[in-house]
């Protein structure tokens, strides 16, 4: 590769607000809990505002004033309940199976970098068509995540 005709050489992505709309089915993990607890569901807006901060953020919406501790109890049981419904209603936003046709007409190589939490991770990305059967994109976590 030359100075005068730099190439990329691949493409990575994030997977929760930029290939995947998730902020739905993260928000139906919330209403579940919140009814199991005898909570009010937050205003869906107020969720969605929070979503790339990760479960703990999302948690805070409906327990503003819980301490770091009550609010790290409930995030095992958000994730399972995230777990079990994490493609009823996140969809790929509109574009993205045609810019990675694209990508890939082009050659270049592309994946997905991700905060959620292992298996998660995996899992989101294999429900919306992204497994190796279909694409050549994988899956890579952050080090150190916390979030769904």
């Amino acid at each position: 590769m030359s100075a005068a005709s730099p190439r990329c050489a691949g493409v990575l992505f994030d997977l929760d607000g930029t290939l995947l709309d998730s902020a739905p089915d993260l928000a139906a993990a919330l209403a579940v809990i919140t009814r199991e607890q005898g909570l009010a569901m937050p205003d869906y807006a107020r969720v969605r505002a929070v979503v790339s901060a990760g479960g703990s953020a999302i948690l805070r919406t409906a327990w503003p004033q819980a301490a770091p501790e009550q609010i790290a109890a409930l995030l095992p049981r958000y994730l399972e309940i995230y777990a079990g419904m994490l493609a009823e209603h996140s969809r790929l936003f509109p574009g993205i199976d045609a810019l990675l046709a694209r990508i890939e007409r082009a050659g270049l190589p592309w994946g997905i970098v991700t905060n959620k939490i292992a298996g998660v991770d995996a899992a989101a990305a294999a429900a919306h068509g992204f497994g190796r059967a279909r694409r050549r994109g994988g899956v890579r976590r952050h080090v150190g995540a916390e979030k769904t």
